[in-house]
């Protein structure tokens, strides 16, 4: 049984991860920067909703666990990007 919020997350961080990549291909521009900082928002959004998920006691700590490593994960991307563009590597 899963909590109909875990897939929107689920779904949202699959989303957020393919737009990132799909933009970094197309833009080198100033808009890549600006969508990074977009992206890295929408994700502090996901982490946020998951601690209330998980204070609600809605999410079972597995689950819970899971999900925070795919915003570490998600996070950890567009940290290394956005160096990688300050670097002047993209």
């Amino acid at each position: 049984m899963s909590f109909y919020g875990l897939s929107t997350l689920q779904k949202n961080n699959f989303e957020l991860a393919s737009k990132l990549f799909v933009t970094a291909k197309k833009e080198l521009s100033e808009s890549l920067v600006l969508f990074l900082s977009i992206a890295k928002a929408s994700r502090a959004e996901v982490e946020t909703q998951l601690l209330i998920c998980q204070r609600l006691e809605f999410l079972n700590e597995e689950i819970t666990k899971n999900a925070f490593k795919l915003c570490d994960e998600i996070k950890r991307m567009i940290i290394a990007i956005l160096k990688n563009i300050n670097n002047g590597n993209i």
